[in-house]
């Protein structure tokens, strides 16, 4: 089991810090703390560290720091708040800037204290001044290892000078009258480890009371000076009655309380833990669903380019089944047209019947002229058959078609990528087929046939490979039938000009070099216009 390493910090107003730093006690090390140094991981034992009201980026500076060692506890001393509060007023502009001051500090610190839980906790200063042997005890069990812990009982009684204080006078009022001030005091004593009990409280006031009245007492001949002493007397003798009064509530409440408040602190920490763990799951999601977007992306590339490449054969399997749809509808033109004359031979046939009767010679003539048209009828029945025998013969021929056609473009995108292949190690392995790349790249680089920017923004799969456009085409492009621009087409030239295809060159190559001086088009198959007559 790890050690905890147990720092002792107290933060007080600047010149108290510095007394402080100035004090020295036996087996005691008061430091002052600089900031920009982590303190944390070079505390040693038996050390009081000491440091002025902290600013925002020093406390996240500090929570940085004590996040960085987790096996550390920090037991930080914080000012008692009506000292704190007379300190900002004789500090700050007006009243109102200085309880602002004093509420973003507060804030900070119970804000720190939530964070940290687990790492930190609080002790009112006030303790020191009211109730030293409780804090004594428990220096001796947690932090300092001294037989006498009562050495540190000297300490600067800072409480005495505040309390002599104008300022001190005012601040207790601002904390005692103000709705948010009385909040953030109870939400900050729910924080501390140990704090002042209210007898303390009411002793310290009592004490206050004593020092006002004799403070205004020597200066008698200010008549207005002694009008306000009394007032404030009033004040704080009512301050006296309510707190006594909230001090027997509280004790009727105290033993209540501390069962509830132990367990409301544990369910606390269970749910800040689960929201550890939603945050934490939260992030993996995130990070699965950008992965499963980035798939999908690349599924949508291939599946573009496999919808170009079947666009040929598509079009070729749709003027086959044109060609079916018009010997079908022949097909069913003729069987019409059969229909029709069986309707019109029934019709003789019917007439002749009924002649029958009226002359044996007619008789043998109709019988005569039927046998012909059931020659005629099995004949084209005969003609029907065979129509569909062919019918089912072109169906049998189209799927063998289709089933070819897919062999053939298996084995197309096998060929493909076996190019690609040797030529990406052909191009790692010869430095002069490199060069030569290089040089045919410069050399359609230098024509209106190869554009790069149409060439990116036509395959953007492209984009992404580091690989310049035209050694690309050059060395993949051209194999999976892409385009250098518009103005050339590299499938319908092959096709056009089949002895390019059967000599292995690139097409849009040997068009500079050759096809353009042989009268050959870059675009052989493209439908254009006919020229207008002339008139």
């Amino acid at each position: 089991m790890a050690t905890t390493k147990n720092i002792l910090v107290w933060q007080s107003s600047a010149v108290e810090c510095e007394q402080l730093a100035a004090l020295t006690y036996n087996k005691i090390n008061i430091m002052l703390i600089e900031h920009d140094h982590d303190f944390i991981a070079h505390a040693e034992p038996n050390t009081l560290w000491v440091t002025p009201t902290l600013t925002t980026e020093q406390w996240k500076a500090l929570s940085s720091s004590l996040s960085d060692h987790p096996d550390a506890m920090l037991h930080l001393i914080y000012e008692q708040p009506t000292m704190a509060l007379a300190a900002e007023i004789e500090s700050a502009q007006n009243l109102k800037q200085a309880q602002t001051l004093w509420l973003q500090h507060t804030k900070q610190l119970i804000q720190f204290f939530k964070q940290h839980r687990k790492q930190c906790r609080l002790i009112n200063a006030a303790v020191l001044y009211n109730q030293q042997e409780p804090f004594f005890d428990y220096l001796t069990e947690n932090l300092i290892s001294l037989s006498g812990a009562e050495q540190l009982c000297s300490m600067p009684d800072f409480a005495e000078n505040h309390a002599a204080r104008i300022s001190y006078i005012i601040a207790n009022q601002l904390l005692t009258q103000t709705h948010q001030s009385i909040k953030i005091l109870q939400e900050l004593e729910a924080c501390t480890h140990l704090s002042a009990q209210p007898e303390q409280n009411l002793t310290a006031l009592q004490k206050v009371f004593s020092q006002v009245i004799s403070l205004f007492s020597q200066q008698q001949t200010d008549t207005q000076a002694r009008h306000q002493a009394e007032q404030i007397a009033q004040q704080t003798q009512q301050q006296v009655k309510d707190l006594s009064a909230q001090k027997q509530t509280l004790e009727n409440k105290l033993t209540s309380s501390e069962q509830e408040n132990t367990l409301l602190i544990e369910q606390l920490h269970q749910v800040q833990e689960q929201l550890e763990q939603t945050y934490q799951q939260a992030n993996q999601d995130k990070n699965a669903i950008l992965k499963h977007e980035k798939e999908a992306a690349y599924q949508q590339n291939t599946l573009k380019q496999l919808t170009e490449k079947l666009a040929q054969t598509e079009k070729a399997h749709h003027q086959q089944t044109e060609q079916q749809t018009q010997a079908r509808h022949q097909a069913e033109q003729i069987a019409q047209q059969t229909q029709q004359q069986v309707k019109d031979l029934s019709a003789q046939k019917q007439t002749l019947e009924n002649k029958l009767t009226s002359s044996e010679q007619e008789n043998e003539l109709i019988i005569e002229q039927l046998h012909l048209v059931q020659e005629q009828l099995e004949i084209q029945i005969h003609q029907n058959q065979g129509l569909q025998i062919e019918q089912q013969q072109q169906q049998s021929l189209n799927s063998s078609l289709n089933q070819t056609i897919e062999q053939q473009e298996s084995r197309i995108n096998w060929l493909i990528r076996q190019a690609n292949k040797n030529a990406k190690q052909l191009h790692k392995a010869s430095w002069s087929h490199r060069r030569r790349l290089n040089k045919s790249a410069a050399q359609i680089k230098a024509t209106d046939l190869f554009d790069a920017n149409w060439y990116l923004a036509q395959y953007p799969d492209i984009a992404k490979t580091t690989l310049d456009p035209a050694l690309h085409y050059l060395i993949y492009g051209a194999n999976e039938g892409r385009n250098p621009s518009a103005k050339f087409n590299t499938l319908d030239y092959l096709t056009e000009y089949a002895d390019v295809a059967l000599d292995g060159a690139n097409p849009l190559i040997h068009f500079i070099k050759f096809g353009q001086y042989e009268g050959r088009k870059p675009d052989p198959l493209q439908k254009r216009l006919p020229a207008p007559n002339n008139v």
